[in-house]
């Protein structure tokens, strides 16, 4: 994560648009808007309402069937990435418990546990006390100002920091639509840079970032 923007400014107006957005096209969206919408609320996803109960806990799959088609998909088979299926599940294979911990997070944000796996492999390496360049740290590769927006007190910590980095990225995918690639380049780049052009930016960081992760799922 190299992003250093603020997380509390509210815009409820394009929070309605963009759920509004998630009703238009197939006819499979208004049931993924629901679980975007669901995201975060303990409350909700608790409730006795069928609807939720049937569509929960989301999946790779439902992500990658709302995903963006952009170029970066055409890098996600073993054959153009040279990662092979076994190279992939033995690279993915995090120290006990921090895998433990992973699963319990990744459930509690209705994330999938492979998704949230791949990205800590390329950010840290599974490495908990890992600290970039630029001073993004822990598991997930937080920004000190990042991790203070997201009520981490102590980036070292692995839950912790896998909790303030599965909030960050459940609130980029509710953000951009569900759109896998989109929001994992709002990961590392930051929306601001995804809203400015639309699109994946054109930084060869963010594009190679992209692709190993999906590389890795």
């Amino acid at each position: 994560m190299r992003v250093k923007e603020n997380l509390k400014v509210p815009n409820k107006l394009s929070d309605q648009l963009r759920r509004q957005n998630l009703l238009t096209g197939n006819q499979d969206q208004p049931k993924f808007a629901t679980l975007v919408d669901a995201f975060g609320k303990a409350g909700l996803l608790k409730a006795p309402s069928s609807e939720v109960k049937i569509l929960a806990p989301l999946t790779l799959e439902d992500y990658r069937n709302q995903a963006v088609r952009v170029r970066v998909r055409s890098y996600v088979s073993g054959v153009r990435t040279g990662i092979t299926e076994s190279a992939k599940k033995d690279d993915l294979k995090a120290p006990e418990q921090i895998q433990k911990v992973i699963e319990g997070v990744a459930r509690k944000f209705r994330l999938p546990t492979e998704l949230v796996t791949a990205i800590i492999k390329v950010e840290s390496n599974f490495n908990p006390h890992a600290v970039s360049s630029e001073g993004a740290r822990g598991l997930m590769q937080l920004m000190p100002t990042t991790a203070e927006d997201l009520g981490v007190r102590n980036s070292f910590d692995i839950r912790e920091n896998i909790i303030g980095g599965c909030r960050y990225l459940k609130e980029m995918l509710g953000r951009f639509n569900g759109k896998l690639e989109l929001a994992l380049a709002a990961y590392n780049a930051g929306p601001g840079a995804v809203e400015k052009y639309g699109r994946i930016p054109p930084y060869k960081e963010t594009h190679d970032y992209v692709k190993k992760v999906l590389a890795h799922c």
